[in-house]
């Protein structure tokens, strides 16, 4: 999360700096392109330490791998909830800045200090996460944050200016997140939780079904999305991101909402 408000802020302060340099306008396609090239040699710098992972690959067998899983529907449901988050993110999250470029006429650099500022907030507000989990639990935490942010999701279409834009911006990435690498601040708990309801042996598989289920449905929310902001039609994506938003996480608290129940259970009894 710091690198990613770092990452923003100096998105926005770039192309003024390579604009000034270079004598263009910050909003100029070759102060863009300058700011675009610093990207390449941190990136390759951040490729490095993968290779100094030591990797033990195992050979399994696909048919026992299969029969071995014990909690398909557990991880079924996990994937319809990345799959739903993923298509109303897919509907919104690429679009956020050509939204605040286009339609509230706001500046690379007002774009990069918003887009950095959710991001910082978000970092402190994840600090906070532990207290309400310790209140509600981990699966009401999740669930109602997250419900909670719809509101200013669907607001961020509505905005009638930078200002107002900034707000609803700033509480729906608190609430619900971004494109990677832009957390909620519940998103920790829920990766924790994803993984502590399938087996130890399962996880690995769990964390990539998650993953892949979420990628496919962005890419469906983007061209769903697409046409309607180039008609101009700019609240539309978020009220359909609004409605996937708050179904999928009804129903991760109508699914999960068990599992924290048989965990107080089980804590009660251990006490007792």
């Amino acid at each position: 999360v710091g690198g990613a408000s770092l990452g923003n802020l100096l998105a926005g302060l770039l192309p003024v700096a390579f604009g000034s340099l270079l004598g263009l306008g910050p909003e100029h396609a070759g102060a863009l392109r300058a700011s675009l090239f610093c990207v390449l040699p941190v990136m390759l710098l951040s490729a490095l330490p993968i290779y100094l992972i030591d990797e033990r690959w195992q050979p399994i067998d696909i048919g026992r791998w299969w029969k071995s899983l014990e909690s398909v529907g557990t991880i079924g449901m996990l994937a319809l909830i990345e799959g739903g988050a993923g298509l109303a993110l897919g509907m919104t999250a690429p679009f956020f800045n050509v939204f605040f470029a286009r339609e509230l006429h706001a500046s690379t650099t007002v774009i990069g200090v918003v887009f950095g500022v959710a991001s910082i907030l978000t970092a402190f507000a994840t600090l906070l996460a532990p207290l309400v989990v310790r209140r509600l639990g981990r699966v009401r935490t999740v669930a109602f944050l997250k419900l909670l942010g719809v509101p200013f999701l669907v607001l961020i279409g509505l905005a009638p200016g930078v200002v107002t834009g900034a707000i609803v911006y700033v509480l729906a990435i608190i609430l619900i997140g971004g494109a990677f690498p832009n957390k909620a601040l519940t998103d920790p708990i829920y990766s924790l939780f994803s993984m502590e309801v399938v087996k130890e042996r399962e996880r690995g598989t769990t964390n990539g079904i998650m993953h892949a289920f979420s990628e496919f449905p962005m890419g469906v929310g983007a061209w769903i999305a697409g046409p309607f902001m180039a008609a101009g039609t700019w609240a539309m994506p978020y009220y359909l991101a609004g409605a996937v938003y708050a179904l999928t996480f009804l129903a991760f608290y109508a699914y999960f909402s068990r599992f924290e129940s048989a965990r107080t259970v089980a804590a009660e009894s251990a006490s007792a």
